[in-house]
């Protein structure tokens, strides 16, 4: 068994075990691992994260419950 399917109880690592996506309706959620993008729509343009099924993964996956790093600049001098 693999780091990652232990970090996820065992499972493969999913979108719908991620901590970076949102379900939307138990089936499709959106991938909140990096900023939305935006799409045009017409003569307009709005933004959106991707969507994605909860069956689905990528090499970002991240257990729920992990802490979120942020960079916090140069004012740790």
């Amino acid at each position: 068994m693999s780091a990652v399917e232990k970090a996820n109880g065992g499972g493969p690592p999913l979108c719908a075990t991620c901590r970076w996506w949102f379900d939307l309706d138990g089936e499709q959620g959106e991938c909140r691992r990096h900023p939305p993008i935006v799409v045009p729509i017409f003569a307009e343009a709005m933004s959106s994260w991707p969507i994605t099924h909860d069956d689905e993964w990528c090499g970002e996956w991240q257990p729920v419950g992990r802490p979120v790093l942020v960079s916090g600049g140069d004012d740790a001098a």
